[in-house]
């Protein structure tokens, strides 16, 4: 009998403090451009049998993604590796090592993972980096939108604050034709093509490229918005 896809990618990975959490960032991301993930910590209820959740979720994925952080593989993980390994041979599913960020230089990896394509993130979630994993997961290359903004809420702050050198600001007309500012976070690997958007005669998306964090109309920045930066942010304009 043949089991219905219901997810696109299927995540082992060794469970350990010190990847936890890039492993839940690496899952909102995939989440972000609309890709389903199993993910165990989301698919797995109290009191049913581990063993027989894995392999409905791994028969019910047409990805298999194998995460390695600096803690390494583990036994448990060994077993899912196996798994997927079989279901690659068998059914032709993708399976793609992934170096997470922090892993340091490339481990050596299990045998069956060795002869697959691996996809390096070791240095950081970039979107060249996902559009590379993206394009394992549906053998089709594209262009991805911006990163989506990390950590929970009430961490965004936070975030922005400490990306002070990638906010733009930029004067430029609306739709309507009035003169705005605008406060933008461009992440680094999108500033080029960002730049090059912006040079030219015809509407920019600003949302794109990166996060509108403050806009307002005139000639110049007004009080309110350089207060609420400096205030919020930490920025000075």
């Amino acid at each position: 009998m043949n089991t219905k896809i219901q997810f696109d990618v299927f995540l082992s990975y060794k469970h350990s403090h010190d990847d936890q959490t890039i492993v839940d960032q690496l899952v909102q991301i995939l989440k972000h451009y609309s890709y389903t993930v199993w993910y165990d910590q989301e698919q797995l209820p109290p009191g049913r049998s581990i063993v027989k959740e894995l392999e409905a979720g791994l028969k019910a994925s047409s990805c298999g993604i194998v995460l390695i952080g600096k803690a390494g593989t583990g036994p448990w993980q060994d077993e899912e590796i196996s798994a997927l390994f079989s279901r690659a041979v068998r059914n032709g599913i993708p399976l793609i090592p992934v170096l997470l960020p922090g892993c340091g230089q490339r481990p050596e990896l299990p045998l069956m993972l060795e002869s697959r394509g691996w996809v390096d993130l070791s240095r950081g979630f970039t979107l060249t980096g996902i559009e590379q994993l993206v394009w394992g997961i549906t053998g089709k290359k594209q262009k991805l939108g911006p990163l989506p903004v990390q950590g929970a809420p009430r961490n965004q702050d936070e975030y922005i604050a400490r990306r002070g050198h990638l906010i733009h600001k930029l004067k430029a007309k609306d739709t309507t034709g009035r003169w705005a500012y605008y406060f933008v976070l461009v992440e680094a690997d999108l500033e080029a093509a960002f730049l090059q958007a912006i040079e030219g005669d015809g509407i920019t998306d600003l949302e794109h490229y990166g996060k509108v964090v403050a806009s307002c109309y005139g000639e110049e920045p007004t009080r309110e918005v350089k207060d609420f930066l400096r205030d919020k942010y930490g920025f000075n304009v």
